[in-house]
């Protein structure tokens, strides 16, 4: 079993590495969404998908706004102290959380859903977790791949 104590690797604080991942993120957000259509916006609005794909471009840049500020804490966190294992994955489930409650915030006051806020948290949980986690995961193989292959 690892030691979850342990500091992260380098390569996941290193500028050029988050910029990846901020970059990456946002492209699959955006197909993500006008592919699977996850929050419900083909019911929100009869509107055609090149419609779609410029409101999910708005709405997917805002959300990862959220990241991006995320990261730049995490940067300059970390140019002092390296994170273990757990401080990591607290602060990813930490940026899934609150990308998804700016969602449902969004989709409930903004779109006017009329679903409770606590059915939206949930839904927006999942999807927003979808978001991350992938593309998340893809590129920490990629960086662990490219360090190894570097050593």
């Amino acid at each position: 079993m690892p030691d979850f104590n342990k500091p992260i690797p380098a390569y996941l604080t290193v500028k050029k590495n988050i910029v990846q991942l901020i970059l990456l993120t946002a492209a699959f957000s955006l197909a993500f969404i006008n592919i699977y259509e996850p929050f419900g916006v083909n019911v929100w609005f009869k509107i055609t998908r090149w419609q779609l794909l410029i409101y999910s471009s708005l709405i997917t840049l805002t959300g990862v706004l959220i990241v991006v500020i995320s990261r730049i804490i995490m940067y300059y966190r970390c140019r002092n102290n390296r994170i273990n294992y757990w401080s990591y994955f607290l602060w990813v489930l930490a940026e899934v959380f609150f990308m998804a409650l700016f969602y449902s915030v969004y989709i409930k006051y903004f779109l006017h859903d009329q679903r409770s806020l606590p059915d939206l948290v949930k839904l927006t949980i999942q999807n927003t977790a979808l978001l991350l986690l992938l593309p998340y995961s893809v590129l920490w193989l990629y960086f662990s791949w490219k360090e190894k292959s570097l050593s």
